[in-house]
């Protein structure tokens, strides 16, 4: 791909049945990418709202001074088109240090001299911190390849509303939006041999800007097998669905729901016989698993379902979650996978080396679940991947997991919703190193068919 385009994807499937990809390579003609030296340091002053989603201070904001090893390409101020457009300090790929960047100024085009402003939230003046006490590189996606907003197709190979899909012997050597980008398909996909790594295999830092497998609201039934998935930036594997909230309720079997994540629309459509899982996390009760009977209205902030047993709806702060949109049932297997991964629907883990900066086996309100459950890693081999000094990966500096249940972040309540069936079969993994997230999870180690480990919610 020709960066004069500006183009973002390699393949785009929509509304399509029985496509197969197979045999390609894909790349930029380009770096999408540079190196760059800290030249300034300046924190800024933190101020009143500060670190709320994309908050840009207008005061006193947080920058750095950078020269590039390649020109940005740029004569005048750049603003990204994704407010999650991000900066990371290089540490050979061991840490999740998202510096999201605001804009870029012009200081010397010539002598390839920028000001990159930074979004003051998620914690940037630490980051800016293990920048300047490790003299660490700073990494920056060229403007050129800015990797636009996620309703305008944000990824390199999408498929979406397509109905069996099949994709073998795929390498993926450059990608700066989500690499595969799979939303409410139905079917079987098989992927296999499909690798994403750099080129190079050694010396290049990036493969990808963010996820490598997007993957959410599916109703097919994923099989991928024998992949090299290494080099991102963000999750190898995001297998999730999105979050939504009562918000209106009409009797005991029908209600309306928003998505907070994109403003209330929840935009795949629901279908009756959908089940979904409710969970308050103002109170941390369970509220019930049902089917969705009927879908009355969904239109735009509208999700309006009559479902099949009586719930108990009072109280705010009821979430639900579309279990059968999970890509329910789905089977990772003889695969290499190093950096995080978020694994929150049934699946199979089996025969794969899980070189881990992080994992999460657990809910995140307010954006992603469902509860996890049904979830098999089997015959899988665990490794822990931490910065030379751990606290620079910005991940805990103890854990390489965390297993288990939350309510709304920073409610302090307790919830009585579990992660159920999580098991480790046969696996060579160090317990010690999984976060339990306060017994949320019934979870099982076994090898040779005998339990050695085991850990069950205490009421």
């Amino acid at each position: 791909m020709d960066k004069s385009g500006k183009l973002r994807r390699y393949f785009n499937s929509d509304f399509s049945e029985n496509i197969a990809l197979e045999g390609f390579n894909f790349k930029f003609s380009h770096p999408w990418y540079t190196m760059s030296t800290v030249d300034v340091f300046h924190p800024g002053t933190e101020e009143e709202g500060a670190g709320a989603v994309n908050y840009v201070n207008q005061t006193d904001p947080p920058y750095v001074d950078v020269t590039t090893e390649l020109s940005l390409e740029i004569t005048e101020t750049w603003t990204p088109d994704n407010r999650t457009e991000f900066a990371l300090p290089y540490t050979e790929g061991v840490n999740r240090s998202h510096m999201y960047v605001d804009r870029i100024e012009v200081l010397d085009a010539g002598a390839q001299k920028y000001r990159v402003y930074f979004q003051d939230w998620d914690d940037v003046r630490t980051k800016m911190a293990f920048l300047e006490e490790y003299q660490l590189p700073l990494m920056l996606g060229i403007p050129y390849w800015d990797r636009g907003q996620l309703d305008d197709g944000s990824g390199s190979i999408i498929v979406t509303n397509t109905e069996n899909f099949t994709m073998k012997d795929v390498n993926v050597w450059m990608a700066t939006a989500f690499v595969f980008h799979m939303r409410n398909n139905y079917g079987e996909f098989h992927i296999q041999n499909c690798n994403v790594t750099t080129e190079s295999g050694e010396n290049d830092a990036w493969a990808s800007q963010v996820d490598i497998f997007h993957l959410k609201e599916n109703r097919c039934k994923f099989t991928i097998e024998d992949c090299l998935l290494e080099k991102a930036n963000d999750d190898v594997f995001n297998l999730s669905t999105t979050y939504l909230y009562v918000d209106d309720v009409m009797s005991p079997t029908e209600f309306n729901m928003f998505c907070p994540e994109f403003e209330g629309t929840y935009y795949m459509p629901l279908e009756a016989g959908d089940m979904i899982t409710l969970a308050n996390e103002a109170t941390g009760a369970f509220v019930g698993r049902t089917r969705i009977k009927e879908v009355v209205e969904q239109n735009g902030p509208i999700n309006h379902v009559i479902v099949e047993d009586p719930l108990d709806l009072n109280g705010y702060g009821t979430a639900v979650y579309v279990d059968s949109l999970g890509q329910p049932d789905s089977v990772i297997r003889n695969c290499t996978i190093r950096g995080t991964y978020r694994f929150r629907t049934p699946i199979l883990i089996e025969n794969c080396t899980l070189d881990t900066l992080y994992a999460w086996i657990d809910n995140i309100p307010w954006v992603e679940g469902p509860l996890p459950r049904d979830i098999t890693f089997k015959n899988c081999v665990f490794h822990s991947l931490k910065a030379p000094d751990p606290k620079v990966s910005y991940m805990s500096e103890k854990y390489m997991m965390q297993l288990g249940t939350t309510c709304n972040i920073g409610s302090g309540v307790q919830p009585h919703f579990y992660a159920e069936d999580i098991l480790f079969e046969d696996c060579e993994i160090d317990p010690e190193l999984i976060d339990f997230m306060g017994n949320t999870a019934y979870v099982s180690f076994v090898k040779d068919g005998q339990e050695y480990f085991s850990i069950k919610p205490e009421e």
